[in-house]
């Protein structure tokens, strides 16, 4: 029962975006330019089907309302006086944290964020249209077969290992990769192959947004979870190191908020959803990092 309205309203979001990709997106654009898609410019669309989804399901509790306005924060809309009003004060707290914490990410934050999901659904994309299954007893043979038609030209040319192109994370024929993170080094190495470079372009201009959105509903949950795990174990703290010397409830109430707002602003464990204005970052950052190569 647990989030079921939750998932049901980004359920009916999500169709309604992917529909509205589907219309947007056409196979016949003269240029490169054309093809580059600025999701801002959908934004108030994406606003307007959420408004509709809230007047569609009747909410029930506060939580399913709470990670409703927290998602809508995370694309940018933020909550009227009235929509606040239905929250609790841990509920105000941690959306008033998500809307201090900075939204700029290091570049090496982007990279890997980006291109991490670009390989993975470019390896994803080769096996589908090749007819492979994710598990089959080749499925060795699947993957050199991957590297081999992405990288064995440019591993020629420019004489280094195949190995060299490997990806930093996983263990292909059972040699560890050269590299050990998506690095500016791999990343170069890797987008020098032209294939390669066209599936990334491919991707990000048409998939990259969406995808990070539909990811972001566990993820948004898992925060929400960890957040309210902060705030009981705060209050645990509260009951065992003051609540013996008569402490006021106000006292009580700060003590947590504070202790609170120090876990979601400077727990580096602590992980808010990105935003999809550092989503479309993100994006932009590796567009041009393309475009340089």
């Amino acid at each position: 029962m647990q989030n079921k309205i939750f998932k049901a309203y980004y359920s009916f979001c999500f169709a309604k975006i992917e529909q509205m990709q589907q219309e947007f997106f056409t196979p016949d654009d003269e240029s490169q330019k054309q093809e580059i898609i600025n999701y801002q410019d959908q934004d108030q669309d994406v606003f307007q089907i959420i408004d509709d989804a809230q007047q569609q399901i009747t909410l029930q509790g506060s939580d399913d309302i709470f990670q409703i306005l927290l998602a809508k924060q995370l694309l940018g809309k933020p909550s009227t006086d009235q929509e606040l009003q239905q929250l609790n004060d841990v509920q105000k707290t941690i959306l008033e944290c998500v809307q201090k914490k900075p939204t700029t990410k290091r570049v090496e934050e982007k990279q890997k964020y980006v291109f991490k999901k670009a390989f993975k659904h470019i390896e994803q994309g080769f096996r589908k249209k090749h007819g492979q299954k994710k598990i089959r007893k080749d499925k060795q043979k699947n993957v050199e077969e991957f590297y081999q038609f992405h990288f064995q030209q440019v591993s020629a040319i420019q004489k280094i290992p195949l190995q060299n192109f490997f990806h930093p994370q996983k263990l292909i024929k059972q040699l560890r990769p050269t590299f050990k993170s998506f690095n500016q080094t791999y990343i170069k190495l890797i987008m020098s192959s032209s294939s390669f470079r066209r599936e990334v372009n491919h991707y990000l201009q048409n998939k990259f947004v969406v995808e990070c959105e539909k990811e972001r509903i566990k993820k948004l949950q898992k925060f929400v979870s960890c957040c309210y795990q902060a705030y009981y174990q705060a209050e645990q703290d509260f009951i065992y190191y003051y609540a013996k010397d008569d402490q006021d409830e106000d006292f009580g109430r700060e003590y947590i908020r504070k202790k609170l707002e120090e876990y979601i602003l400077l727990n580096p464990k602590c992980k808010i959803p990105w935003s999809n204005q550092e989503i479309y970052d993100a994006r932009d950052f590796a567009l041009g990092h393309i475009e340089e190569e």
